[in-house]
């Protein structure tokens, strides 16, 4: 649906989301919008509608990225979404691509007080990442990412397994490349 030309939100859209009270018509709209979008998205992923889901999450994006601060929150937990998303679906590398953007909140060069998400949330975006790399055969990169993951998330027994199980394919991988391994020189 079309941003209203007025900049009000549609007639009986209600009290603006939480979130978005201090934004100004248009971008409360948006908010709500996106919010509804990411909603719809998460119950699609319940249902196993993967490719559904992301069409959902890319609208709410798209809702969002004309109001970067106001509903950098909102956008950096639908990218994670979307990470979600590609992953169900095996689309390394763009749950890759998707990761960044939710722990940066869309800015293009990261900078730690940028940080949108929790240390929880920002060990979820992580994880996701590292199991795209799984996914591409980037074991240095996945460990790397499950190493600062295991960081903010130490007791995260997922993060655990799937380091362990990264470092064994990075090893079976070496030892496929090392010719002394294999008989030769």
């Amino acid at each position: 649906a079309p941003v209203p030309v007025t900049g009000e939100p549609p007639v009986g859209s209600g009290s603006p989301p939480p979130g978005a009270g201090c934004l100004p018509g248009a971008a409360r709209w948006a908010y709500g919008e996106a919010l509804e979008h990411r909603d719809e998205g998460n119950k699609l992923v319940q249902a196993h509608q993967y490719e559904h889901a992301n069409e959902r999450c890319a609208g709410a994006v798209d809702l969002l990225s004309v109001y970067d601060d106001a509903a950098r929150e909102l956008l950096a937990a639908v990218r994670l979404d979307l990470s979600l998303c590609f992953l169900k679906l095996e689309r390394w590398a763009p749950a890759v691509n998707a990761a960044p953007y939710a722990m940066q909140g869309e800015r293009r060069a990261h900078d730690t007080n940028d940080d949108v998400l929790p240390p929880a949330r920002m060990a979820k975006a992580l994880f996701r990442r590292a199991t795209a790399y799984e996914g591409l055969r980037c074991f240095g990169k996945a460990r790397d990412d499950l190493l600062q993951a295991r960081l903010l998330a130490p007791d995260d027994a997922s993060i655990v397994k799937l380091l362990r199980r990264c470092d064994s394919a990075a090893a079976l991988h070496a030892a496929d490349d090392d010719p002394a391994a294999v008989g030769g020189a």
